[in-house]
């Protein structure tokens, strides 16, 4: 499992195309967890969780996006 964080940062996408992405069920909605108490001031309270291949199914959408579908 990867983080939205890290997926975002994977695979180039914003935090609205990601969501967007999620509503349209074209990505799974993640599992969301909360964060430790001794996590990095500032830091989310929850975080989201995708499976491993969440990143390569983005890029696939994005090629096929480029390619006008």
């Amino acid at each position: 499992m990867i983080s939205s964080k890290v997926l975002l940062d994977l695979s180039g996408v914003s935090r609205a195309t990601l969501n967007n992405y999620i509503q349209l069920g074209i990505l799974p909605k993640p599992i969301v967890l909360s964060q430790p108490e001794d996590a990095t001031a500032g830091a989310a309270r929850l975080l989201g969780y995708f499976p491993e291949e969440t990143v390569e199914r983005i890029k696939t959408v994005q090629e096929l996006k480029g390619q006008g579908f």
